[in-house]
């Protein structure tokens, strides 16, 4: 809220059931729609602000073009530790199940999630393949489905160095973990802490890469994500412990037979863990000019509101 006051917006935030929240960072609107799922969620509230600063960042760039299109950003604000699953998963269903019945389109609405936000946009995204048992049910629809007078799917899904490994050491962990802004072990306590009381068997939903139905591959758990969203963007650093989050992912996702989806994977070689994030307020070329990272990350929504 102070940081959306200290921009000079009237602060709009809708309280939802479920403890959840939305904060708008633009005026309310229902044509174009960002909705930022923050990282950090073992950390304090107080980062938000720096992370509120990137989607503006993203915004103000994008209307220096001039065929840029004006949208809207909201916050769905989720529950941090010691809250566990499937607690953010439902808050983040009930938020966007309020943002789309308001009168927003799936096909004008991109989730966007840094780390432990983008972690839980998989688990929203896996919820809407293979409903969890006890969370709202996901608002978004297929492309095939009936109760749909014009198919279409969301407008896309940006995940920038996604946290899917959680408790798990990863190769990259070794290969980075003395280069990266994150420690490995500060990763694995977090991620355990999360999944601390959690059973086994719904570690497919959090960590659908590493954590799929045992009689499946990974692709086959994530097999109709096609029917839900068109475009997929996945950024990392060259320099992350967590690179092979986003590796797997993507490996994963371009494995699927058929796959009709704009995916794209974007790796900054120099770059470490969140750096599009971090470059909203530590610009880090001369003269306070955004990385490549960021520049790719703001033409993809660029490009996914122009269709």
């Amino acid at each position: 809220m102070s940081w959306v006051k200290g921009q000079g917006i009237p602060p709009v935030v809708e309280e939802l059931e479920g403890n959840a929240k939305l904060i708008w960072l633009t005026e309310k609107r229902i044509d174009r729609v960002l909705v930022y799922v923050h990282g950090a969620v073992a950390l304090y509230y107080q980062r938000r602000a720096n992370m509120y600063s990137f989607c503006a960042r993203i915004r103000e760039e994008l209307l220096r073009r001039d065929d840029a299109k004006d949208f809207g950003i909201v916050v769905p604000v989720y529950s941090l530790l010691p809250a566990k699953f499937p607690t953010q998963l439902n808050q983040l269903t009930i938020a966007l199940t309020h943002l789309l019945s308001s009168g927003v389109k799936q096909e004008s609405v991109i989730l966007l999630g840094d780390s432990a936000g983008g972690n839980l946009i998989m688990q929203l995204m896996v919820h809407t393949l293979h409903p969890f048992e006890g969370v709202a049910g996901s608002p978004i629809v297929s492309r095939a489905s009936e109760s749909k007078q014009t198919p279409s799917v969301l407008g896309g899904i940006c995940l920038i160095s996604p946290w899917l490994s959680l408790d798990t050491w990863t190769p990259s962990f070794v290969k980075n973990n003395d280069l990266d802004i994150l420690a490995g072990r500060s990763l694995l306590y977090w991620g355990k802490a999360y999944l601390s009381d959690v059973p086994e068997s719904y570690l497919p939903w959090i960590k659908p890469v590493l954590s799929a139905p045992v009689s499946q591959e990974p692709w086959k758990w994530l097999a109709t994500l096609d029917e839900y969203v068109g475009r997929v963007l996945i950024t990392a650093g060259g320099k992350e412990n967590l690179l092979d989050d986003s590796l797997g992912l993507y490996d994963t996702l371009k494995n699927i037979p058929s796959l009709h989806l704009d995916l794209e994977l974007d790796v900054e070689e120099e770059g470490i863990h969140g750096d599009p994030v971090l470059d909203a307020w530590v610009p880090q070329k001369d003269g306070g000019g955004l990385s490549d990272a960021t520049m790719k990350i703001i033409s993809w929504v660029g490009h996914s509101f122009a269709t």
